[in-house]
This record gives C-alpha cells, structure tokens and sequence, in this order.
C-alpha cells in the first residue's frame, strides 16, 4: 500500500505549482506541495474514496484524507513530518461541495493527465 501512495505522491509533486497553491507558494521552504492540502484531499478521494477530513495541524488550518480504517496525509511535510503521514488526527469530515474549487479542478486535470497515461 506505501508503494502506491509514493508513486500517487510523486505525481502529485509534479503536478503542484504556484496556481494551484492556497495563498503563500514556499516550495523551498516547505515543500513542494506547501499550501496545497485541499488539492491534495480532493484528488486523493477522487482516486480512492474515503472522506476529506479538516482541522488543525501545529495550529494551522489542514485537510487530510479517511481512507478506510486510515488517515493519510500527503501534504505533511510542509509540518515538518515524513512526506507521507499515517495516524488519527481526528479532525471533522467535510462535506462534499456542489462547485469545485477552481485549483482544485486544475490540479485534478493536471493529476489526470500524468497519472493514467
């Protein structure tokens, strides 16, 4: 199961640009998918289900994924964690919108079109 998740991860890497990061860009810093935990949740249950969940990580607003019995970030190395984190958090199921999010969508078309050539 890793294995899938890093190469999902890797596509997500290179699909991850300023326009499809939320505010501040600090890849350098942070990153390559800084600011990029709502592109991230929605992708990942586009391709595998589960539900987004929403809460707070070192005090900073974030969004992970539920993904059966697991909770999976791919954005948690922006925190300073492994690139792929499994744990419990605990935050809140969000619900699902009736528009998408404009960089969410660009970063689906981008994940879309790398991953399932």
């Amino acid at each position: 199961m890793i294995d899938k998740f890093q190469n999902i991860l890797s596509h997500f890497r290179y699909c991850g640009s300023e326009d499809t990061a939320y505010g501040d860009y600090l890849p350098e810093q942070f990153g390559k998918l800084h600011n990029h935990c709502g592109c991230v949740s929605y992708a990942l249950q586009q391709m595998l289900g589960g539900d987004i969940m929403q809460g707070k990580v070192n005090g900073v607003p974030h969004m992970w994924n539920s993904i059966g019995m697991v909770e999976v970030d791919l954005c948690s190395e922006q925190f300073g964690a492994t690139p792929i984190t499994f744990f419990q958090q605990g935050g809140r199921i969000v619900k699902p919108r009736k528009t998408i999010n404009k960089r969410f969508q660009l970063f689906w078309d981008r994940v879309q079109e790398t991953y399932y050539k």
